[in-house]
């Protein structure tokens, strides 16, 4: 199941409201269906800034967030998350701003969202009680940021409007799209280790110096030295890269640490990781990609010392020590794109 990480950020009175963990619950099990969203809360005290909405601003009385002070002041606080959310209490704005929700959502960015709320309202369609206010506008505007994710038409005020919201679920299949992406990443690999291959030459041996009468030397072979990886190498190498989401400056999408065996395959010291070491840079994208399946060859041939267990021969084991016990998000992205078997011997990858 897709792992999508949402921060919310509670702006002054917003950040001191107590129901939180409520409120976060609900968002979560609500999209339980469809994906699984890692929400992380931070409290704020900024000042935003307020234009008129378009959509509606022929009455003057409806603003919203200044989309460059968004970016400015907000978006850095919430780096890494793949979707944002400002909440911006009553407190903060005009009288004349109603409770509501804006979403702003372009594809390549995280999504940024704006929820204007009080901690106890409630929304009602057709005199029903849909539940709290700051609950349903989250759900609201996280929709229209899925559709946008997805690029399917925004069914958001069809199904919410008419009371209806769960009906969106049906319409947010990650998974599909998920294999659509890593097809793609094994696509472009495949393309990047071509031009690998096309610029290896087979090395030549050295001649002696040659007289003015000897005969010319035989032309040498041209053929190119070609490093061929199995098909479910590069398409574990592309999975890999997309759940690590690496530093694209280090032509490292496999986070790879520094060590006597990456520096082999070209790699120098880059700045420290954070979970310890130091990460390789790469001086191509390539060289980068072709480390990452080597890597992963040598783990399926039980050559990596650190790897050295019956639990590192399987997929999920392997991938916990590879990733550093990461989310469980991680771990079934990599068990599902790989076929399902999370006790899969990753020795058969080489077959």
């Amino acid at each position: 199941m897709r792992s999508l990480s949402l921060r919310i950020l509670a702006n002054n009175e917003a950040g001191t409201w107590a129901s939180w963990p409520e409120k976060i619950a609900a968002i979560k099990e609500f999209y339980a269906p469809a994906c699984e969203l890692n929400i992380t809360l931070t409290p704020t005290m900024l000042t935003p800034q307020f234009v008129p909405y378009s959509p509606t601003s022929g009455s003057g009385t409806v603003y919203r967030v200044d989309e460059n002070w968004y970016e400015q002041n907000v978006n850095p606080l919430a780096a890494g998350a793949d979707l944002i959310m400002f909440v911006v209490p009553p407190s903060d704005h005009p009288t004349i701003i109603t409770l509501m929700g804006l979403d702003v959502f372009q594809p390549g960015k995280s999504g940024e969202m704006t929820v204007f709320s009080d901690e106890t309202s409630h929304t009602y369609v057709t005199e029903i009680d849909q539940g709290e206010t700051a609950v349903v506008y989250a759900k609201h505007e996280l929709s229209h940021a899925f559709y946008g994710l997805l690029a399917k038409a925004d069914n958001t005020h069809l199904y919410f409007y008419a009371g209806t919201p769960e009906k969106v679920l049906a319409d947010f299949d990650f998974d599909e799209q998920e294999l659509a992406w890593y097809q793609q990443i094994a696509q472009d690999l495949e393309q990047e280790l071509g031009l690998i291959r096309a610029r290896q030459i087979a090395p030549q041996a050295d001649t002696a110096p040659e007289s003015q009468n000897s005969a010319p030397p035989p032309v040498p072979d041209q053929t190119p030295t070609e490093v061929l990886f199995p098909p479910k190498i590069t398409l574990w190498a592309s999975i890999i890269t997309k759940e690590e989401g690496a530093n694209p400056l280090l032509n490292n999408p496999g986070n790879l640490k520094y060590s006597t065996l990456t520096a082999t395959w070209n790699a120098v010291p880059g700045p420290k990781a954070s979970d310890g070491g130091t990460l390789c840079k790469f001086s191509t994208l390539a060289e980068g990609q072709e480390a990452l399946c080597n890597f992963l060859v040598l783990g399926c041939q039980d050559e990596l010392l650190a790897f050295h267990s019956s639990e590192a021969r399987t997929l999920a084991g392997f991938t916990k020590i590879y990733a550093g016990n990461p989310r469980q998000g991680y771990v079934d992205a990599i068990v599902q794109a790989m076929g399902g078997d999370a006790n899969v011997q990753i020795s058969t990858f080489l077959t």
